[in-house]
């Protein structure tokens, strides 16, 4: 038996060789050594294994609510989209009651395509035209708070200027008279003179006529008389005349003159007139502007024409129209 004696306080003992007994035999332990000194520190071992994964940990508390946020800004606006096909059409509707019958008023004349003419009687009320009237007139309300109340009159006249009459052209002569052109529908009247043929001389004198007569009594006319031609102007008045002097100097053709007349068929008020023409002389050629004024002395006498004379042939044309 081998056996091994150990003298020392040791923590392990290692055996090299088989042995079939160890006695241990203990002494009381000394004092605590000095500690040495610490050795350098030995190089970095090998990364082990990773370990197996853990179990998951449990789900932790819901956080708070965080504050909303602030509203984004508004987006620009789309494009139109197409426009749909059209749709189906609707089924037929169902046909109405049929209504109540009219009242047999007349019957229709023979042609006539059906039998009988009807009247509604659920409206109350005479909706009927009036009888009598004439042509030109009109309905008109007669009671702005009785239903259906109308009558005829004659609407009122519009206001302006209305051609009354046109001469006829006829040959060159010194006179021409006009008779039946004013009567008391108007106040008023324009008489326009177109000049279609002239001769070489001057004036164009009026005068007015009653029932077929001239009246070229003395001192009858009073009048008075300004041209302008060039740059100068002259004035002649005249106090007593037999007739109204409406145009100047040789006037030539084309010339116009208008001449307004008023109250003619009065026999309260004188008879006033206002001409005035442009006129470029036909023998001097010097243009120029002539304006007259002029009354009657009487006021008894009705005037329905008029009388126009020139020292030599003339034509002239006259349109007349009464002004409302």
């Amino acid at each position: 038996m081998s056996s091994v004696e150990i003298n020392n306080q040791v923590n392990t003992v290692t055996l090299s060789e088989t042995v079939t007994q160890v006695e241990v035999y203990g002494g009381g332990v000394g004092p605590q050594g000095i500690q040495g000194i610490v050795g350098m520190q030995g190089t970095q071992g090998p990364q082990g294994t990773t370990g197996i994964q853990g179990i998951q940990g449990i789900q932790g508390i819901q956080g708070l609510q965080g504050i909303q946020g602030i509203q984004g800004i508004q987006g620009i606006q789309g494009i139109q989209g197409i426009q749909g096909p059209q749709g189906l059409q609707g089924i037929q509707g169902v046909q109405g009651l049929q209504g109540t019958l009219g009242t047999v008023i007349a019957s229709t004349s023979t042609g006539v395509p059906t039998t009988s003419l009807w009247v509604d009687t659920s409206i109350t009320g005479s909706a009927v035209v009036p009888t009598g009237g004439a042509t030109g007139q009109v309905l008109t309300k007669t009671s702005s708070s009785v239903d259906y109340s109308m009558a005829w009159s004659t609407p009122a006249s519009a206001s302006g200027l209305t051609l009354l009459y046109t001469s006829n052209a006829g040959s060159p002569s010194t006179s021409w008279n006009f008779d039946n052109i004013f009567t008391s529908t108007y106040n008023y009247y324009l008489v326009k003179i177109f000049y279609s043929y002239s001769a070489t001389v001057s004036g164009l004198t009026m005068q007015f006529r009653s029932a077929g007569t001239t009246i070229s009594t003395a001192g009858e006319y009073q009048s008075s008389q300004t041209s302008f031609s060039g740059g100068s102007v002259t004035n002649i008045s005249s106090t007593s005349n037999s007739s109204f002097g409406i145009a100047g100097a040789q006037p030539i053709a084309g010339t116009v003159v208008d001449l307004w007349v008023n109250y003619p068929t009065s026999t309260s008020y004188s008879k006033s007139i206002f001409s005035q023409s442009f006129v470029s002389a036909y023998v001097t050629g010097t243009p120029y502007l002539l304006i007259n004024a002029g009354r009657t002395t009487s006021t008894a006498t009705a005037y329905d024409g008029l009388s126009l004379s020139q020292g030599s042939s003339f034509i002239p044309v006259i349109k007349v129209y009464g002004l409302s």
